[in-house]
């Protein structure tokens, strides 16, 4: 096998990566390989992260408009710059999120009064619908009672 940098030598290291269940691998002969340190030794994997990255190069990084955090350094470490970087982000974040967590709806314990909010607000929510669909269908008596229930519960 050859080495898949240089392509002119034979492949003596076969190095394999494996990130959130996908497993990447490269095969390099001594002297590539060599140019690279790996894992404990204290290298970095610069050049791997390039090899495997799918994502076209020219696509320029997207800048959080709050906290300056780009999507790389948040991925880096770990860490979400401010609350404006999970709106930038979000298509980016989501699949992590879902992955950690299970959601990206919050789902545990809330605060006072807040569950009556959430149940109110879906209430509402499906009134707004059925009315929408009422007038749609031009079924006006419905609609005025659909609008009265939407007024008290706003109200």
């Amino acid at each position: 096998m050859l080495c898949e940098k240089c392509k002119k030598r034979n492949a003596t290291v076969l190095y394999k990566q494996t990130i959130n269940g996908v497993s990447e691998q490269i095969a390099l002969c001594a002297d590539c390989a060599n140019q690279f340190s790996f894992g404990s030794f204290g290298g970095d994997f610069n050049f791997f992260g390039t090899m495997f990255d799918k994502r076209p190069k020219s696509a320029p990084d997207q800048v959080c408009t709050l906290c300056g955090s780009t999507y790389e350094q948040i991925a880096r470490e770990g860490k979400v710059g401010c609350a404006k970087c999970y709106e930038i982000f979000a298509d980016r974040l989501r699949p992590s999120i879902e992955r950690i967590h299970g959601n990206s709806r919050h789902v545990g314990r809330k605060p006072k009064g807040a569950v009556e909010r959430d149940q109110k607000e879906e209430q509402l929510k499906a009134l707004r619908k059925e009315l929408s669909n009422a007038v749609a269908e031009e079924n006006f008596e419905q609609a005025a009672k659909l609008r009265d229930q939407i007024r008290a519960l706003e109200g």
